[in-house]
C-alpha cells in the first residue's frame, strides 16, 4: 500500500528557490545532492547564495518518461519520496529504487501503473562498461554473486530483493550497480589518489581493475600514474614503427605495442610495473627516435617522426595542466605559451617546404630537434624525479622561461627562412591527375569563412586573404582547361596546379601565429600567378601546334534532376539459364538444396541472381526470401545480420550489438519448418557454407540456397548452372539497349558499334562499361572509331579485358564523377552503403560543384545516378519513393579503386597498422587518410595533417570510429566537416569544430543538445539514435531572443518532443526539411510549413497538425481515428505514406472525394483496430489514389481485402502482400487481372504467404 508522493515538478523554483544562482562546477570530492539526497562526485550544480548542491540530472530533471527496461513504462518526477508499508512488521519505509536497491530519500521517477522507482541519476545508466578490458553489460536480473560485496541480491529492509548488475559478456563475472558505484565513491576518500573530473560509470572501465582468476580487487592510478596511458601508446607506436637503439628488454616492448592496440587499464597497469624497474633507461623515448625502420612497416617522412614527438609532449603537458599539481600553478601560463609553440611547430613543419626541400630547410630542422628533445628532457626529469615541491616550481619556472627564449630564437629563424627562400615548390611531385573543381570550389570557402565571420582573427593579412581569394577565383575560371586534359604536359601543369591548391588550404587552415601566414601568403600569390602564366602559354602552344580536338574534350553537360535507368536493359541472353533454375528451384526435391550459379567475373551472375530473387513466382513459392553477400572476406556476423535483416524487420543497428550465437540462434529459430530461399552471393569457397549451414534447418519442406562464384568447385555434389559468354549478336543487342535505349541505332554506327560489340568478347560488363561510354560521347563514327582503336590495341586476355575497359570507362568519366568514384574505395569489398552517408561524405569531402538553385545533396545524388547508369555502381537497395537507399560496386570496380587511388595518390588506406598499398609512401603525401575496420570503420582526410594519431589532426573532413575508450584530441580536429561516433558522446567536446556539417552519434540513451550544436554555422544534419532533447537555455532563447535561428540546420533526427517549447525550438530552423522525432507528450501544434519529410513515433488524435508541404509521412506506433487519417489525405503534396505498427480506432475507413491525389508509395505493416477481433474495411472513392505506383501490406490482419478501386489506377506498378490474409492475397491477385485487362502487363504482384498457409 503506497501513500501518494508530492506533486510534480513543473518549475525551477520548485527544485530550488534560488536556482537561477545555480552554476556548474567540478570538483575531485564527494557531495550529497540536496535534491535526491544521494552522494556523488565530479560535475554538480552549486547554487552562489545559500550552497545548495545537486546533481546535474536532479537541476534538470526529465518530467516524464518511458524506459525500455520496464517495457515502456511511463515514468513521473516527484520532488518528495514515496513510502511503503512493511509485510511483516508492518512499519512504514521509504520505497527503494529498483535499479540500485538503496532508499529514495528525495528527488524520484515513479511509475503508478506498475509501481517502479528510480533515482534521477539510475534513470540513464550505461548499457556497457569496460572493465579492465572486459565488456561488461548492464542486466536486470541477478543470477550470481557479486564480484564485490559477494552477494547474490541486494534486499531493502522485508521487501523483495532489488537492483540490477553489470554482468560480463563471459558470464563470469557479476557487479551491482550500487557496487560500482560505491567502489568509485571510495577511490575519491583515498588521499593522494588523481582527480576525478567529469568522471561517470563509463570512465570507470579506465579506472576499475579485477583479477580474471576471480579474484576481483580494485585500485587506482596513484599521483603521476595517470600518464602512464600517454608514455605506453606512443612507445608502442614507436616500436611497432621503429626499431629503437636501445636496450630495453623486448617484454617492455611488446607490453607498450599491446597498450597501444588495446588500451585497456590492465595492459597499461602491465606495463606500468615492467617500466618503473627500467625508468633510467627510459630517457630515450623522450628524444626524437633514430631512422632506423622496422621492416614491416613503411619508412615514413623525417618530419612525421618530430610531429608525433611533438604531439606527444602537447598531451603530456596537457595532463599536467588538467590535474594541476600545486607545484604548476604559478607557471600555468607559461605551460601554456610552450603548448602553443610546440602546436605551432607541428605546423610549420607539416607546410610544403619543410616537407619537400629537405636539404634546404635541414639546419632548421636540427635546431628545431635539439630544442624540441629538450623539452622532452626536462618531461622526463620532472616525471621521474619527486623533489621538493617549492624547489620543483622553481626548476620548472627555470626551465620553461628558457625555453621561451629558445622558441623566439627559432621564430626568427624560421622567419629569415620563409624570406630567403620564397621559391621553393609547392608540394611533393605527386601524380595524381584526379583534377576537379572540389579543391579550388572548398578553398573558397574556407576563405570566404574567414574574410565574413573570422575578420578580427586575420587583421594584420586581411588584404592579402581578400587578394587570394580574387586570385583564386580567376584561376577557377581556366582551371576548365586543365580538367579535362589528357595530354600528358597538361596532365602534370594540372597536378602542380592541384599541388598549389592543397598548399595554400594547409597555410590558411593550419593553426600558427599570424606573421607566419604574413610571409607565406605573399608567395602564395606569386605562385598562382606563374600557374595562370603556364596554363596560358600551354593553351596558346597547343593550338599553335594544331593539337586535335579530341584531346581536350568539351565538358559533358549535366542535366537537371538525373533519373535511373531501366536496370531491366541489363538482362540479355540469359533467359534459358533462368528458365532452368527456376523449375530447379521449384519443383526439386524437397529436401534442403543448393543451386550454384558459376562463371567468371563480369558474366552477369549476380544479375541473374537477382532475377530470380525478384521474380513473382519464386517470392510467391518461398514462406520468406533472404539475400546475403559473403565475398572474398567473409565476415560470419555481418552475413547473420544481413540474412536476418532480409527476412524480417529486424534493426540492424541493434543486431549489431548481438554476439554471433544468439544471432545464430535467431536465425534458425526465423527459418524452423519455413519454406525459404537464402541467396549467397559471391561466395569464395565452401569455409562460409560450412561454418553456417546448422543454422539452416531442412525441415524436407523444399528449401533452397543459391550460391553464385566464380569456382566452379563448389558445384560439388550441388546442382550447378555454369554461365556462357554471350553471343555476339547478344552483345550487340544490349549495347543498342543501353546506347540508345528504344530508339533504333543510326546506320552509319551499326557497322563500328557490332564491332565494338565483338570486342567485349561476351562479358555482360564489358559490354555495359562500353555503352556508357558511348552513351556520354558524341553519337558519331569518328568518335566510336577512337573507342574501337582502344579495344583493337589491347589483346584479349579474360579477366585482364574486362580491367582494361573498365579502366577506360574511368578515363572517360566526367571529371567530377572522378573522385566520387575513387571514394568507393574506402569502403570495403562488397559492402553495403547507405546513399545519405555516401552523399554526406562527399559533400564533406568537398566533391560537389556549386549549383546556384540546388542543394550540394540533390547534385550529389544526381552524381550516384549518373554513375549508376554507367555501369559502375549497383543498386544494393531501393527507397519506397522509387529511388535509391544503398549501393554496392563490383569486386573488380573496388579493385580499380584502389589501384587508381594507389597510382594518382588519391588516399592513403591502413588496416591493423600495415598500409593498404604496397607502395612505400609517407601518409604526409596522401590527399586522404582511410583507416579501416577493425576500427569500424573510417577516417579520411583532405591534406592538411599527417599522422595516423587521432589527437593530431586539424584538417580531418571525416572521421567515423568506435571510440570505446574516448574521444581524445577530437576537439582539435577543427576542419572537420562529418564526424560519425558509436557511443555516447561528450557533446563539449565538439564545440571547436565550427566547420562540422554532419553529426551522427549512435547513442543508446537520450542526450540533450547544447547550446553552441544549434549555433553551428555549417551543420546540417543531426542524428542521434537514442533520441536528444533540446536544452532549457534552446527553450529560453527560442522564446525571448528574437533573432536566434538555427539557418543551415536541415534535418534531425531522432527528437524527443516534450512540450510546446521544443515546436518553439524546431520554428526557429527556417530551413529544416527533415525530422524524425517521438512525441513524449501529445497536445496540438504545429510543425514547421517547410518540413518535407516526417517521421513520428506515439501520435495521438490530440497531437499536432500536419505541415503542407510534407512529401514523406511515416507513423510508428501511432493511435488515430479515421478522421485523422483524412487530414493526412488530404495534404496536397504528399507522395510517401508509411503506416507502421499502430492502432486504428473505427473500423471503417471511407475517404473523400480528392484524398491521396499525389501519393505514389502506400505501406500498412502491422496496422491493428482498437477493437479485438474486428477487421477494417477500407472503401476509397474512384477518385482517390491517381498516381498510386506501390502498394505495400505487410503483417496487416485487420483488413479483409484490397480495395477493388485500386485496380482502377492507370500508375499501379507493384502490390507487395508479406504474411497476411488468404483474402488479401485473392484481392491482389484480381487487381492484377484487372490491370492486365486494361492493359497494363506491367504490374507485378508479390506475396509472401503466412507460414501457415
Amino acid at each position: 500500500m503506497s501513500k501518494s508522493g508530492d506533486n510534480m515538478l513543473t518549475t525551477g523554483s520548485q527544485i530550488h528557490d534560488c536556482y537561477e544562482h545555480c552554476e556548474l562546477k567540478t570538483y575531485a570530492k564527494l557531495f550529497r545532492c540536496d535534491g535526491c539526497k544521494m552522494k556523488g562526485f565530479g560535475e554538480r550544480y552549486t547554487c552562489n547564495l545559500c550552497g545548495h548542491v545537486l546533481h546535474k540530472e536532479c537541476r534538470f530533471p526529465i518530467f516524464n518518461f518511458s524506459h525500455e527496461n520496464f517495457g515502456g513504462s511511463i515514468f513521473k518526477f516527484h520532488y518528495k519520496p514515496f513510502t511503503i508499508l512493511g509485510k511483516k512488521n508492518r512499519r512504514v519505509f521509504s520505497k527503494c529504487c529498483d535499479a540500485c536497491g538503496k532508499d529514495i530519500r528525495g528527488f524520484n521517477y515513479h511509475c503508478e501503473e506498475d509501481d517502479l522507482d528510480l533515482h534521477p541519476c539510475c534513470r540513464k545508466l550505461e548499457k556497457e562498461l569496460v572493465i579492465y578490458g572486459k565488456i561488461f553489460d548492464l542486466e536486470t536480473k541477478v543470477s550470481s554473486k557479486c564480484g564485490k560485496c559477494g552477494k547474490r541480491k541486494i534486499y531493502h529492509y522485508d521487501s523483495d530483493p532489488l537492483g540490477w548488475s553489470y554482468v560480463s559478456q563471459c558470464k563470469k563475472y557479476h557487479f551491482h550497480v550500487y557496487c560500482i558505484t560505491k567502489m568509485v565513491q571510495e577511490s575519491f576518500m583515498k588521499p593522494g589518489d588523481l582527480a576525478l573530473e567529469n568522471m561517470d560509470l563509463r570512465e570507470f572501465s579506465n579506472l576499475v581493475q579485477n583479477s580474471p582468476e576471480g579474484d576481483e580487487k580494485f585500485e587506482t592510478f596513484v599521483g603521476q600514474r595517470i600518464l602512464v596511458p600517454i608514455v605506453a601508446v606512443y612507445m608502442g607506436n614507436l616500436c611497432f614503427r621503429y626499431d629503437l637503439e636501445t636496450y630495453l628488454p623486448d617484454e617492455l616492448k611488446i607490453s607498450a605495442i599491446w597498450c597501444k592496440i588495446s588500451m585497456s587499464p590492465r595492459a597499461y597497469r602491465e606495463f606500468f610495473e615492467l617500466m618503473m624497474p627500467l625508468l633510467q633507461d627510459l630517457s630515450v623515448v623522450f628524444t626524437i627516435p633514430k631512422q632506423r625502420m622496422s621492416k614491416i612497416t613503411p619508412t615514413p617522412h623525417p618530419n612525421e617522426v618530430v610531429i608525433e614527438f611533438i604531439d606527444f609532449l602537447i598531451q603530456l603537458l596537457e595532463e599536467i595542466m588538467r590535474l594541476e599539481p600545486d607545484f604548476i600553478v604559478p607557471v600555468k601560463g607559461s605551460i601554456k605559451n610552450l603548448q602553443t609553440e610546440l602546436g605551432f611547430l607541428i605546423s610549420f613543419l607539416g607546410d610544403a617546404p619543410l616537407r619537400t626541400e629537405v636539404d634546404v630547410t635541414k639546419n632548421i630542422l636540427s635546431d628545431i630537434e635539439v630544442v624540441v628533445n629538450q623539452v622532452g628532457g626536462f618531461l622526463y626529469s620532472l616525471l621521474s624525479t619527486r623533489d621538493d615541491r617549492v624547489l620543483e616550481t622553481v626548476r620548472l619556472s627555470l626551465s620553461l622561461s628558457a625555453f621561451l627564449q629558445e622558441f623566439e630564437l627559432l621564430k626568427t629563424k624560421i622567419k629569415e627562412l620563409c624570406i630567403t627562400v620564397p621559391k621553393l615548390p609547392g608540394c611533393v611531385a605527386t601524380k595524381s591527375s584526379v583534377m576537379s573543381f572540389f579543391a579550388v570550389d572548398s578553398l573558397l570557402d574556407d576563405l570566404e569563412d574567414l574574410i565574413n565571420y573570422k575578420a578580427d582573427r586575420i587583421v594584420p593579412v586581411k588584404d592579402q586573404i581578400i587578394m587570394l581569394y580574387e586570385e583564386l577565383s580567376l584561376l577557377r575560371s581556366t582551371l576548365n582547361y586543365l580538367v579535362l586534359a589528357r595530354h600528358l604536359q597538361l596532365k602534370e601543369l594540372a597536378m602542380k596546379t592541384r599541388n598549389l591548391l592543397y598548399e595554400i588550404s594547409y597555410v590558411i587552415n593550419s593553426v600558427t601565429p599570424v606573421w607566419y601566414p604574413t610571409l607565406r601568403l605573399p608567395q602564395l600569390l606569386e605562385k598562382i600567378h606563374l600557374v595562370k602564366m603556364a596554363i596560358q602559354e600551354k593553351k596558346s602552344n597547343s593550338i599553335d601546334a594544331g593539337i586535335p580536338e579530341e584531346e581536350y574534350p568539351c565538358e559533358q553537360v549535366q542535366p537537371q534532376a538525373k533519373e535511373l535507368d531501366n536496370l531491366d536493359d541489363d538482362f540479355v541472353g540469359f533467359e534459358d539459364v533462368k528458365t532452368r533454375i527456376v523449375e530447379q528451384l521449384i519443383s526439386g526435391p524437397p529436401k534442403q538444396q543448393i543451386i550454384s550459379i558459376v562463371g567468371m567475373p563480369g558474366l552477369g551472375k549476380t544479375t541473374l541472381a537477382k532475377k530470380l530473387f525478384n521474380d513473382p513466382s519464386i517470392v510467391y513459392y518461398f514462406h520468406t526470401c533472404a539475400w546475403c553477400v559473403v565475398s572474398q572476406t567473409y565476415k560470419k556476423k555481418n552475413v547473420l545480420i544481413d540474412i536476418l535483416t532480409s527476412t524480417k524487420n529486424h534493426n540492424r543497428e541493434a543486431m549489431t550489438e548481438m554476439d554471433e550465437e544468439n544471432l545464430a540462434e535467431m536465425l534458425y529459430k526465423s527459418l524452423k519448418t519455413m519454406r525459404y530461399l537464402i541467396v549467397m552471393d559471391d561466395i569464395w569457397g565452401m569455409e562460409p557454407w560450412d561454418d553456417l549451414k546448422r543454422y539452416f534447418p531442412d525441415d524436407k519442406t523444399g528449401s533452397r540456397i543459391i550460391f553464385t562464384s566464380r569456382n566452379k568447385e563448389l558445384g560439388f555434389d550441388n546442382v550447378v548452372n555454369e554461365l556462357p559468354f554471350l553471343s555476339g549478336a547478344e552483345c550487340w543487342e544490349l549495347l543498342q539497349r543501353k546506347v540508345f535505349q528504344t530508339e533504333p541505332c543510326p546506320p552509319e554506327l551499326q557497322g563500328i558499334g557490332q564491332h565494338i560489340a565483338s570486342r567485349c568478347h561476351g562479358l555482360p560488363m564489358s559490354v555495359i562499361m562500353i555503352s556508357s561510354i558511348l552513351a556520354n560521347m558524341q553519337k558519331k563514327e569518328s568518335s566510336w572509331g577512337e573507342i574501337a582503336r582502344h579495344l583493337n590495341a589491347h589483346i584479349f586476355d579474360s579477366t585482364n579485358n574486362c580491367v582494361h575497359i573498365l579502366k577506360l570507362s574511368y578515363q572517360h568519366l566526367s571529371v567530377h564523377l572522378k573522385p566520387c568514384f575513387l571514394y568507393f574505395g574506402v569502403f570495403e569489398e562488397d559492402e553495403k552503403i547507405p546513399v545519405q552517408k555516401l552523399i554526406s561524405l562527399w559533400v564533406a569531402e568537398g566533391f560537389i560543384n556549386k549549383e546556384t538553385h540546388r542543394s550540394s545533396e540533390d547534385v550529389a545524388l544526381d552524381y550516384l545516378v549518373d554513375l549508376i547508369n554507367r555501369g559502375l555502381v549497383l543498386v544494393a537497395e531501393e527507397r519506397s519513393n522509387g529511388g535509391v537507399k544503398a549501393c554496392r560496386i563490383h569486386d573488380l570496380l573496388h579493385d580499380l579503386c584502389l589501384r587508381i587511388a594507389k597510382e594518382e595518390n588519391f588516399m592513403g588506406g591502413i588496416e591493423n597498422g600495415y598500409s593498404k598499398f604496397e607502395k612505400d609512401e609517407s601518409i604526409l603525401d596522401m590527399q586522404r587518410l582511410c583507416f579501416p575496420r577493425p576500427f569500424d570503420p573510417y577516417v579520411h582526410s583532405q591534406l592538411g595533417r599527417r599522422v595516423m594519431d587521432l589527437s593530431l589532426p586539424y584538417s580531418y573532413s571525416f572521421i567515423e570510429y568506435s571510440f570505446k575508450y574516448g574521444l581524445g584530441g577530437i576537439e582539435n580536429m577543427v576542419h572537420l566537416r562529418y564526424l560519425a561516433v558509436r557511443q555516447n558522446l561528450k557533446l563539449p567536446l565538439i564545440e571547436k569544430l565550427h566547420r562540422l556539417e554532419y553529426l551522427h552519434v549512435k547513442n543508446r540513451d537520450e542526450v540533450e543538445i547544447p547550446d553552441f550544436v544549434l549555433n553551428m554555422k555549417y551543420l546540417k544534419r543531426l542524428h542521434f539514435g537514442g533520441g536528444a532533447r533540446f536544452s532549457e537555455s534552446s527553450h529560453l532563447r527560442a522564446t525571448t531572443d528574437g533573432s536566434f535561428q538555427i539557418n543551415n540546420l536541415q534535418s534531425i533526427s531522432t527528437l524527443l518532443i516534450h512540450n510546446e517549447m521544443d515546436a518553439k525550438v524546431l520554428g526557429c530552423a527556417p530551413n529544416l526539411r527533415k525530422l524524425k522525432c517521438k512525441l513524449v507528450s501529445q497536445w496540438p501544434f504545429q510543425f514547421p510549413n517547410q518540413l518535407e519529410s516526417l517521421n513520428i513515433s506515439l501520435m495521438r488524435d490530440s497531437g499536432p497538425d500536419f505541415p503542407l508541404n510534407l512529401k514523406k509521412l511515416t507513423l510508428l506506433k501511432f493511435d488515430l481515428s479515421w478522421e485523422k487519417i483524412r487530414t493526412i489525405g488530404r495534404l496536397p503534396n504528399l507522395e510517401v505514406l508509411k503506416l507502421r505498427d499502430g492502432y486504428f480506432k473505427e473500423k471503417q475507413w471511407d475517404t473523400e472525394e480528392g484524398e491521396f491525389q499525389k501519393l505514389k508509395f502506400f505501406e500498412l505493416y502491422r496496422v491493428k483496430i482498437a477493437s479485438q477481433y474486428a477487421c477494417a474495411e477500407w472503401n476509397p472513392t474512384s477518385d482517390d489514389y491517381p498516381k498510386l505506383e506501390r502498394l505495400m501490406l505487410r503483417n496487416c490482419y485487420c483488413l479483409n481485402k484490397i480495395p477493388s478501386n485500386l485496380g482502377y489506377s492507370l500508375t499501379l506498378q507493384k502490390i507487395e502482400v508479406y504474411r497476411c490474409e488468404k483474402s488479401i492475397e485473392e484481392s491482389a491477385l484480381e487487381i492484377r487481372e484487372e490491370q492486365q485487362e486494361m492493359g497494363n502487363e506491367e504490374l507485378k504482384v508479390i506475396i509472401f504467404h503466412r507460414q501457415d498457409w
